[in-house]
This record gives structure tokens, sequence and C-alpha cells, in this order.
């Protein structure tokens, strides 16, 4: 479904003009979910499986067909998978410029 790893990794930034990410106003239990923190100046992207433009502190909900998550920014920051509506972060993991962070998802 998503592209292999090594490829997300090479690919160049593709966020769709206006293609920009919207924080759900209340998180679902059960869902998942990925937080972003880095530099305010900065703009990451997430790719699952298309792009969408990520800024500090935002929350995107992970679709529920994802294989797997990539986040990848310029600056560099932290990527942290949250679980329902509890705040402590189940997995947290850097990415920077040259390394971005592949969250693998089973079914």
């Amino acid at each position: 479904m998503g592209q292999p790893a090594a490829a997300v990794e090479k690919a160049a930034p593709v966020v769709a003009p206006g293609a920009s990410s919207t924080a759900p106003s209340r998180r679902e239990p059960g869902r998942v979910y990925v937080r972003v923190s880095m530099s305010r100046t900065c703009m990451a992207e997430g790719l699952a499986p298309q792009a969408i433009a990520v800024h500090d502190g935002d929350v995107l909900p992970v679709p529920i067909a994802a294989k797997e998550l990539t986040v990848r920014g310029a600056c560099g920051g932290i990527a942290e998978l949250l679980y329902g509506t509890d705040d402590a972060p189940k997995v947290s993991e850097p990415f920077s410029s040259d390394k971005p962070v592949l969250f693998r998802f089973r079914e």
C-alpha cells in the first residue's frame, strides 16, 4: 500500500499545496495518533500514505488502514505515537533531515 522504506527516505518533499494538518478537536479511544515536536519555524511532512504538512505540536490521526507512517523534516524533531486519549507517548523517536522516522503497524 505505501512506499518501501528506502524509497520514502530518498523521496523529495511532496506536500501538496493546501494539504495541511488539522488537529482533531478530540481524540477517540482506541485510535492511534502521531504528535510532532520541533522548532516552530520548521515544517515537516507526514506520509501515510500521502504527504501532509505538519507543524510543531500537531496531533494527527493515523489512518486506520495505514501499515506504516513516515515523518521527516528539514530541521528535525521528535515524533511520538499516542494511543487513544492518553497523553503519554507509547513510542518517541527523533527524526532529522537525513534520517526520517518510520513507524510500521501490525494488522
